[in-house]
């Protein structure tokens, strides 16, 4: 419709809240909600940005 739309969002320190996942994930036994490999993939995108930032110029993902 065009019509701006204003969404408001809770803050939330996102550092802590994954630190209290964790700590209920091992004292609890319950599984993570990201893998291994997900945090892998997330730091690599994360290095990437912060290259191609630095460099001015696209970095390509294996």
């Amino acid at each position: 419709s065009g019509e701006l739309q204003v969404e408001k969002l809770d803050l939330a320190n996102h550092f802590q809240l994954e630190v209290e996942h964790f700590c209920d994930c091992v004292l609890n036994q319950k599984p993570l909600k990201l893998s291994l490999q997900d945090a892998k993939d997330n730091c690599a995108i994360i290095l990437a940005a912060l290259e191609s930032v630095e460099q001015k110029r696209t970095i390509q993902l294996n």
